[in-house]
């Protein structure tokens, strides 16, 4: 079975870093999941997915199998031998599920009467969709 999103395979998306999606077989079977630029350029990962309960897949795309040079996802292909496969997609294009931002300052003085350091301004520059 391979199932194709979307039908005209224009989405046009950023890869983003990590791609989360919930399945569940009535069985263990193999999914092979593809973020298609096109036929010659896609990111690809196979996973076994165990049977009888649903299973959480957050893939990074830094992970994937590259073919190609894709720059972008114009569909989703998932094939798999299962005769039933069942597919929560609610979280399926997640923005930010596993990052984590630390911001570490070392302030110093010369000595303790000195007047302690002040910072003025944080800032983090955030920019999802690239590998």
């Amino acid at each position: 079975m391979t199932l194709v999103w979307p039908k005209t395979r224009d989405a046009n998306f950023d890869i983003l870093r990590y791609f989360r999606i919930y399945f569940y077989t009535f069985n263990t079977h193999n999914i092979t999941i593809r973020l298609m630029q096109d036929a010659d350029n896609y990111l690809s990962a196979t996973i076994s997915n165990d049977g009888g309960f649903w299973r959480r897949w957050d893939i990074s795309t830094a992970s994937m199998t590259k073919v190609g040079n894709p720059t972008k996802m114009n569909w989703l292909e998932i094939t798999t031998d299962a005769p039933t496969l069942l597919i929560d997609s609610d979280y399926l294009f997640y923005p930010a599920g596993r990052e984590k931002l630390v911001l570490k300052c070392n302030l110093s003085r010369p000595n303790t009467s000195a007047t302690s350091p002040k910072i003025q301004l944080l800032k983090f520059v955030w920019r999802e969709g690239k590998t």
